[in-house]
């Protein structure tokens, strides 16, 4: 008996160790940084595949950029405009996803500019094609279910 009690001491011990270990590598990665204040109010963010942010002008179809210095930090980055959806498009609750190729799908939502409103509306976003390493992208043209236009990207 004595011998099982020693055991799990030992092991209790050991887990102990292990937690002390553990959190001192849980609190080196606790460091956040301020990034360069947006001048708009934030809704989705989504990483390009160049390393600059898209980040939708909450509740709009505005879109911004923030781009990171000559040194790769955001939080001295600077801001820019991008391309806007179409006017009649400003969801939020939006699914969304960075495609390989660098273009950027945002489909559907809710609260088009705030409205209680549904929408199956969508936009696919472009970068430049210089950004993109490649030439530009073929034309896409989002219908509804019943076929209808809703979305084609500006040229």
């Amino acid at each position: 008996m004595q011998r099982q009690n020693a055991k799990a001491l030992h092991r209790l011990a050991l887990l102990f160790a292990a937690l002390l270990v553990w959190s001192g590598v849980a609190s080196a990665q606790t460091e956040w940084v301020t990034v360069t204040p947006p001048p708009f109010k934030t809704g989705v963010a989504l990483q390009l595949t160049d390393g600059t942010i898209l980040v939708q002008e909450n509740k709009t179809p505005h879109w911004w950029i923030l781009t990171p210095d000559n040194e790769g930090h955001y939080n001295t980055g600077t801001w820019s405009m991008a391309a806007d959806m179409p006017a009649d498009y400003g969801p939020s609750y939006f699914a969304s996803a960075v495609l390989a190729d660098g273009r950027v799908i945002v489909e559907g939502g809710e609260h088009n500019f705030g409205a209680e409103d549904n929408t199956n509306k969508g936009a696919i976003y472009t970068p430049e094609p210089s950004l993109l390493g490649m030439p530009a992208a073929q034309s896409v043209v989002l219908r509804d279910k019943t076929g209808g236009r809703i979305a084609e990207p500006a040229h």
